[in-house]
C-alpha cells in the first residue's frame, strides 16, 4: 500500500504506513524488500519536490531572493522560513531566512540523494533475487531502478549505477520479462559503463 500511495501522490498516507512497517520486527524478506522500496520512492519523492521548489523560486514572485522588499520583511517578520523549519538569529535577535543553495550545490545534492534512493533498490533487488514467484515485483524494482538512476547516467557517475544496473538486467533475464526495450536499455548502459573501467585501467598501466 505505501508504494501505491507514493505513486498517487499520497505522501501522509505513504509515510504513515511506512512508518507502521518500520515498527514490525517480523518482516518477512520479501516485506523488507519492498519497506526498503518505500524508502527509496520517499527520497526520489523529495528530490522531484525539491527541484520543483527550486524551478518556483527562481521565477518572478517565488519566494526566493528575487522577491520584492516588501514580501522579504514580512517574512522576516513572521519568524520563519520558507520551509517551516527553525530560523536562524542575528545578533539583534532578529529571525533571518537560511541561505539557499547555489544549483550547483542543489544539483550536487540530488545526485547523492539518488544515489542513495539507488542503494535501497539495489538491496530489495539482491532480497528478491530472480524469485519467479514475485515477477511483477522484480519489474517494479528494475523500472524503479531505471527511472532513479536516469538523471546519473553520466560518464563520471556510471561506478554509482553499474551494480543496479546489473542487478536489474539479470532479474528481467531470469523471469523472461517481456518489458524488451528496457533489458536493452540496461544491456547499453551496462557496456558503456564496462568500456570506461576498461579505458579506466587501460589508463593507469
Amino acid at each position: 500500500m505505501c508504494r501505491y500511495a507514493w505513486r498517487m501522490d499520497l505522501s501522509q498516507v505513504a509515510l504513515q504506513c511506512q512508518e507502521v512497517a518500520e515498527a514490525d520486527r517480523s518482516l518477512t524478506p520479501l516485506l523488507r524488500a519492498k519497506l526498503d522500496t518505500c524508502h527509496a520512492l520517499k527520497i526520489i519523492d523529495e528530490v522531484e519536490n525539491a527541484r520543483a521548489g527550486t524551478r518556483d523560486g527562481d521565477g518572478e514572485g517565488g519566494g526566493g531572493t528575487r522577491g520584492s522588499p516588501k514580501n522579504s520583511k514580512s517574512k522576516v517578520a513572521s519568524g520563519g522560513n520558507k520551509s517551516g523549519g527553525p530560523s536562524l538569529q542575528t545578533g539583534d535577535g532578529w529571525p533571518v531566512q537560511k541561505p539557499r543553495l547555489t544549483v550547483r550545490q542543489a544539483k550536487g545534492l540530488a545526485t547523492s540523494r539518488r544515489i542513495e534512493a539507488l542503494k535501497y533498490l539495489e538491496r530489495a533487488l539482491g532480497t528478491v533475487g530472480t524469485n519467479r514467484a514475485h515477477e511483477s515485483f522484480l519489474e517494479e524494482l528494475c523500472v524503479l531502478v531505471w527511472n532513479c538512476a536516469f538523471p546519473l547516467i553520466q560518464t563520471h557517475l556510471r561506478p554509482t549505477i553499474h551494480s543496479a544496473f546489473q542487478l536489474a538486467s539479470q532479474a528481467l533475464e531470469s523471469i523472461s520479462s517481456p518489458l524488451l526495450l528496457l533489458r536493452v536499455q540496461f544491456h547499453f548502459e551496462l557496456a558503456k559503463c564496462e568500456e570506461a573501467a576498461e579505458y579506466v585501467q587501460k589508463a593507469k598501466r
